[in-house]
């Protein structure tokens, strides 16, 4: 695996659903909202705040009553009111943009999310399957450095890439 570049996470609501339930003000106020929880290997993942002056961490209880692997399904839940969804920031710009969503506790940063690209090993490898891991780490970080949404076209063209092309 390569690491290939760290993004930044956030709390984003749909501005029914604030009216509707208020907009917390602390990391531990979630307890009392409707989450929209990521979850990996079946293991739900940890909402973690850091307090803006002193730095402690803070990794409140959230629950809900949608869990999902899938990003853009809690975003896509989110935008329709379901509850607060921590998300990546390059993933809702445009719905933000939008109004469709708007970010919550903007003041409690949170970790880092760091994002890997995963192959086989490099003993034998294509020069054209290293031309593509090496584009693909470009563009992601080109992407979260800019905090632009994905380069659809870039990245779905290297997704379509024919097997028999890179092997």
């Amino acid at each position: 695996m390569l690491p290939a570049c760290s993004g930044h996470l956030g709390v984003y609501a749909a501005p029914a659903y604030l009216a509707r339930k208020g907009t917390p003000k602390h990391p531990n106020e979630l307890i009392e909202h409707d989450c929209l929880v990521h979850i990996s290997n079946g293991r739900e993942e940890t909402w973690s705040f850091q307090h803006p002056v002193t730095q402690e961490e803070i990794a409140p209880s959230v629950s809900g009553l949608l869990w999902s692997n899938n990003a853009e399904a809690l975003m896509a839940a989110a935008v329709r009111g379901s509850g607060l969804a921590l998300l990546p920031r390059f993933l809702v710009l445009d719905t933000v943009s939008r109004g469709e969503l708007q970010p919550v506790l903007t003041h409690w940063p949170t970790p880092p999310l760091g994002m890997y690209l995963a192959y086989t090993s490099r003993r034998n490898q294509h020069l054209r399957v290293r031309a593509l891991i090496d584009h693909l780490a470009d563009a992601l970080a080109l992407m979260i450095k800019s905090e632009a949404p994905a380069p659809n076209a870039t990245l779905a063209k290297a997704a379509r890439v024919p097997v028999a092309a890179v092997a």
